[in-house]
């Protein structure tokens, strides 16, 4: 868990390939048998890249940048810094003029016109992003009530260096006492600003451990471009939860045999409190 004055700190990192993030051997997803699409893991090897509107937690990566702490001399700066940008061919003076103009008519001074503004870039940017969730702890109680309908439904293990090679660049959720405060460019960077947004989750949600990978399409993402199809030697095992119903049981070792023959199905059950894997 860190603290936001803590995760302030790693944000000038650069986003790494998922080869380069240090993790666990084997990650997992919760699923639920009871929803046709969560059954598609394992009947169509599909695996499927979600947009946050679609996330329970309603906070997570909506965090807005913060346009309305910049002073009048910040916004005379940022479009001084957006005119080198877009100006290459500008002297200085040029720039100086054109980031004075804009600084005058800057929609950053309008509350009404700001928040609509905010209001169509998270719009753009939900259509454009697609997050995948996983784990490495497979034990976790709450987690299988809560993802997989109260131990009822299965997880899925993949083998993670195999299923890197599916996946674009991520790492793991860092989760925070506040939610970060995100400045607009240049003081934090394009990078820095999704690194904070998509990255950064409230503690109340540490239990689930999660790494998260993601894609982003530049002309958008529409149901069939946010599914990855896998290979059955991505697979690694499949869990059953405790109470999963003889029938579901059933199902799903017929579909292992006919799909994934290789993958072993191993059961969870609840000892005292604690997970138990056999």
């Amino acid at each position: 868990m860190l603290a936001a004055t803590h995760l302030m700190e790693i944000v000038s990192r650069k986003f790494k390939t998922i080869e380069e993030i240090e993790v666990d051997d084997v990650l997992y997803k919760y699923r639920n048998f009871e929803n046709e699409n969560h059954i598609r893991i394992l009947t169509d090897l599909e695996i499927f890249f979600a947009a946050p509107t679609s996330f329970e937690d309603k906070l997570d990566c909506k965090i807005p940048i913060r346009y309305e702490l910049l002073t009048n001399q910040q916004i005379f700066e940022k479009y001084l810094s957006d005119s080198y940008e877009r100006n290459p061919k500008f002297t200085r003076r040029q720039h100086r003029e054109w980031a004075r103009d804009w600084a005058q008519k800057s929609p950053l001074k309008n509350k009404a016109r700001l928040l609509k503004y905010r209001d169509d870039e998270f719009n753009e940017y939900d259509k454009r992003l697609g997050i995948l969730s996983l784990t490495a702890n497979n034990s976790s109680l709450e987690m299988w009530n809560k993802y997989s309908a109260d131990q009822t439904g299965f997880c899925v293990g993949f083998h993670t260096k195999k299923l890197f090679k599916f996946l674009g660049g991520g790492g793991p959720v860092q989760y925070v006492d506040e939610l970060p405060t995100i400045k607009p460019r240049p003081w934090h960077s394009f990078d820095q600003q999704r690194y904070l947004r998509e990255f950064s989750k409230l503690k109340c949600w540490e239990f689930e451990e999660e790494y998260r990978t993601m894609i982003f399409g530049k002309d958008g993402l529409d149901v069939n471009s946010r599914k990855r199809k896998l290979t059955t030697d991505v697979y690694k095992e499949i869990i059953l939860g405790d109470k999963i119903s003889d029938e579901n049981k059933t199902k799903i070792e017929t579909i292992i045999k006919d799909i994934l023959p290789n993958v072993p199905i191993k059961r969870q059950k609840v000892n005292n409190n604690k997970i138990v894997i056999e």
